[in-house]
């Protein structure tokens, strides 16, 4: 970011942090979201640094009532998948669904696959 170079700081951050596959960052580049994706690129450092010192504490999600999916692919980096196992945890009745084959970013490589699971879950 501090040489100018949106993109390299994307493909930095989706290789190094969220561990994309070169299958998925190449899902992900070609997008149409892509341009918006580079324009949020001077949040990240920020969102990286909240995500780091982000603590649960038992209790906290108890009042939540509505139903709740979380998608987690087979394939996501270690990290990733814990960090979706303790979500289905801490939201009372959440589902969790893994989404078998695939990784962090099912919803770029296999979208209609993404919302098909979706359809149901809110039908």
């Amino acid at each position: 970011m501090a040489a100018g170079d949106p993109e390299a700081a994307m493909l930095a951050v989706l290789t190094g942090v969220v561990e994309a596959t070169p299958d998925e960052i190449e899902a992900i580049r070609s997008s149409p979201t892509w341009p918006a994706r580079l324009a949020t690129v001077p949040t990240a450092p920020r969102e990286l640094r909240t995500e780091a010192h982000c603590t649960y504490r038992p209790g906290q999600f108890d009042a939540v009532t509505a139903p709740t999916l979380v998608l987690a692919g087979s394939e996501s980096p270690p990290a990733q998948a814990e960090a979706s196992r303790q979500a289905a945890a801490a939201i009372p009745g959440a589902t969790i669904r893994v989404l078998e084959g695939h990784g962090h970013f099912a919803f770029q490589t296999d979208p209609g696959l993404v919302a098909g699971i979706l359809r149901e879950f809110i039908a």
